[in-house]
């Protein structure tokens, strides 16, 4: 568990077969936040693609911001994730895919996030679905909007229980966090500038918080978007073997 909150900034690379990420963890400055192994902002544009390889021991999530995705597998699925949208897959004891960009001129934006599974389900048998934008609930007021992809409300069915909300934000808005004793969270941002204790957070730069956390982050721009994720720990060690979980 994390015992104090802290920023940390995302590292970018070359990913796939031509692909650039953001990558905020694990990096050379921070291994992971169990019960999230890895968290990427990836851009893709045609031709580049992450060519057909195999996963196991975790849970992925896809979660488009512009363009579009397409995933297919050896369990016979091939999809088409539009912006807003999502895929997830549990790779439990191995799935082989692929994923692509759509037709669409220009990269295609999202977040990739690896969550571990409990030992108990590292055997589980795999599985593919996806939800389209328009069945993520959201609530708007016009000053804040959240997304609820995985959560209260949400129809995601995980193996390990998250929060996962895409939040925007206008100028001198708040959105405040109250994190449970035994839970912790990352806010990752995608555009524009918030305040966050004595922080100032931009794109690419992350806020890690610890259990029990009480705060509130400020909007300091007039758009400010950024995802928020929380989870309990498993307490298990998260060995990762290439794009294997263990």
């Amino acid at each position: 568990m994390l015992t104090e909150n802290r920023k940390i900034a995302a590292v970018n690379k070359p990913e796939g077969d031509g692909a650039e990420v953001n990558r905020l963890f694990p990096t050379s400055h921070f291994s992971h936040l169990d019960p999230f192994v890895l968290m990427d902002e990836f851009m893709v544009e045609a031709p580049s693609q992450f060519a057909e390889h195999e996963h196991r021991g975790f849970e992925a999530l896809t979660y488009m911001l512009s363009g579009s995705f397409v995933h297919e597998d050896n369990l016979g699925n091939k999809s088409k994730v539009e912006a807003g949208g999502l895929q997830h897959f549990n790779a439990g004891r191995s799935i082989r895919h692929s994923e692509a960009p759509g037709e669409e001129e220009g990269h295609s934006h999202g977040i990739q996030l690896w969550i571990n599974l409990p030992r108990d389900k590292k055997d589980s048998e795999p599985v593919y679905h996806k939800l389209p934008a328009e069945e993520i609930p959201v609530q708007d007021d016009g000053e804040l909007s959240v997304r609820t992809v995985a959560g209260p409300g949400s129809r995601l069915q995980l193996q390990t229980e998250i929060i996962f909300q895409d939040v925007s934000m206008t100028e001198n808005t708040s959105y405040n966090v109250q994190l449970d004793s035994d839970s912790q969270a990352v806010i990752y941002m995608l555009e524009g500038e918030l305040e966050v204790e004595d922080e100032k957070l931009t794109s690419a730069q992350g806020y890690l918080l610890a259990s029990g956390a009480r705060l509130s982050l400020i909007s300091l721009s007039q758009k400010a978007r950024f995802i928020f994720l929380s989870g309990s720990p498993l307490g298990q060690d998260i060995n990762i073997r290439g794009s294997f979980v263990e």
